[in-house]
């Protein structure tokens, strides 16, 4: 079993309240969990309007595949255009 975990932090250019931070959010959490199988969580910079820090994880039998996977991930991610990815952050953990 391999445990696949990302950390990512964002800048929301122009977010000027919470609500709309957590809108950004929720839309990029709606894509991602549309065409992948993983859990995501806000896990850092709670009170902070313009910044986010999102925790993903993933669980799989081929460590090869979940590496892909997550990378396709973080490319749905920055492809919506709704956050700029400022730090990206990848560990597979061999269970």
């Amino acid at each position: 079993m391999v445990i696949g975990v990302l950390r990512l932090s964002f800048h929301l250019h122009g977010v000027r309240s919470l609500k709309e931070k957590r809108r950004v959010l929720n839309q990029l959490r709606d894509r991602v969990r549309s065409r992948f199988n993983v859990s995501w969580s806000q896990v850092d910079d709670l009170d902070e309007h313009q910044h986010a820090t999102i925790g993903i994880a993933a669980v799989s039998g081929d460590r090869r595949y979940l590496d892909g996977q997550l990378n396709k991930v973080v490319e749905l991610i920055e492809a919506a255009y709704l956050a700029e990815l400022v730090d990206r952050q990848m560990e597979l953990i061999d269970w």
